[in-house]
C-alpha cells in the first residue's frame, strides 16, 4: 500500500491515495488498540494483524501516512518528486518550497501541504494560481505538472477564519 500509495500521487490520483491511507489508518488504529501490536499485514476476512510484528520498521509507514495528513508542517510528494527546498512560516500557516521531478513523466502530480486548520490558503506554482483541494481541514492536495523543470510551490493564509 505505502508504494502505491506514492505513485498514486506521482499519477495526480490522490483521492484514491487518501483512500488507501485512510483504510490502512483505521485498521492499524483498531489492531493497536486490541493488541497493541503493529503487524505486517492484515487478513481480510477478520480485519485483523497478521504476520510479523516484532521488527520496527512496520510501523513507518503508518508514521508517514499520520503525518502527511495530520501533522503540520510537512509537505508530502511522490516518487518522483524532489524537495530541493522547504521553508515553513510561523504556526506553519504558510511554505515557500522548491520541487523538481525526476521520474521522466509528464502530466500532473499531487502534493500534500499540511497547514495549520482553521484559514483559508492561496496556494501558487511558480507565481500562478494552483488548482487544490481540501482532503482534511488544513490539508490540501496541490495539482502541479510533473515537469522536469519544477518550480516554487507557495502557500499564503489569506483569512484566519474559515468560511
Amino acid at each position: 500500500q505505502w508504494f502505491m500509495w506514492k505513485a498514486l500521487l506521482d499519477w495526480g490520483e490522490g483521492d484514491f491515495a487518501f483512500r488507501i491511507a485512510k483504510t490502512a489508518l483505521d485498521l492499524w488504529k483498531g489492531e493497536v488498540d486490541e493488541s497493541y501490536n503493529c503487524f505486517e499485514h492484515f487478513l481480510i476476512e477478520s480485519g485483523r494483524g497478521a504476520g510479523w510484528h516484532q521488527f520496527g520498521a512496520l510501523s513507518s509507514p503508518v508514521l508517514n501516512w499520520f503525518a502527511a495528513y495530520y501533522v503540520p508542517g510537512h509537505l508530502t510528494t511522490g516518487f518522483d518528486a524532489w524537495v530541493r527546498e522547504c521553508n515553513w512560516t510561523s504556526g506553519c500557516r504558510g511554505l515557500d518550497a522548491r520541487l523538481e521531478f525526476c521520474g521522466g513523466r509528464r502530466g500532473e502530480a499531487h502534493v500534500l501541504v499540511t497547514l495549520s486548520p482553521g484559514s483559508k490558503y492561496h496556494v501558487a506554482w511558480n507565481g500562478k494560481t494552483a488548482r487544490r483541494s481540501v482532503i482534511l481541514p488544513g490539508v490540501l492536495q496541490v495539482t502541479i505538472p510533473n515537469d522536469p523543470v519544477g518550480g516554487r510551490l507557495t502557500v499564503r493564509t489569506i483569512s484566519s477564519t474559515v468560511i
